[in-house]
């Protein structure tokens, strides 16, 4: 993988900085879903 050029350090909101941030995508998304879903409907 190699990517066209370094991104700013005010362009980290994407998709690929998660994955280089070492948080994988499905993770933040489904995370927040499942602890709202579990508390709203305990």
């Amino acid at each position: 993988m190699r990517w066209p050029a370094p991104l700013p350090p005010g362009t980290r909101r994407g998709p690929m900085s998660a994955a280089t941030a070492g948080r994988p995508q499905p993770a933040p998304l489904e995370s927040p879903a499942v602890e709202e879903g579990s508390t709203a409907y305990p």
